[in-house]
């Protein structure tokens, strides 16, 4: 996704955005201490988009519409979220699932 259709979506009066993130929260996003708070934030929205993480898992486990974001590294078939309504894009290459370390991109 290019940096402007992302800024463009930012914008959208009907989307509200809700980080995700642990620790130190965005401005105006909910604090999240533990597990118990990512899950409880999770369960009230209407979709999750994320990479292979906690979130993710959480949404597909409580039922929650998730698109699961995977590279090359990721195997969609071991990691993906095991719910009926989530979906995932990713860019696969012949060589992926590939388990190298990054470093040895570089």
């Amino acid at each position: 996704m290019s940096a402007e259709l992302a800024a463009e979506l930012m914008t959208l009066d009907c989307v509200e955005w809700v980080s995700l993130l642990k620790g130190d929260p965005a401005p105006g996003a909910p604090a999240l201490g533990d597990f118990a708070d990512t899950a409880g934030l999770v369960e009230n929205l209407d979709l999750v988009v994320s990479v292979d993480t906690v979130a993710m898992h959480v949404a597909a486990a409580e039922g929650v519409p998730c698109v699961a974001l995977m590279t090359a590294m990721d195997d969609p078939n071991r990691w993906r979220p095991f719910h009926k309504s989530s979906a995932i894009l990713t860019h696969r290459v012949p060589c992926a699932p590939c388990y190298r370390s990054a470093a040895a991109w570089s």
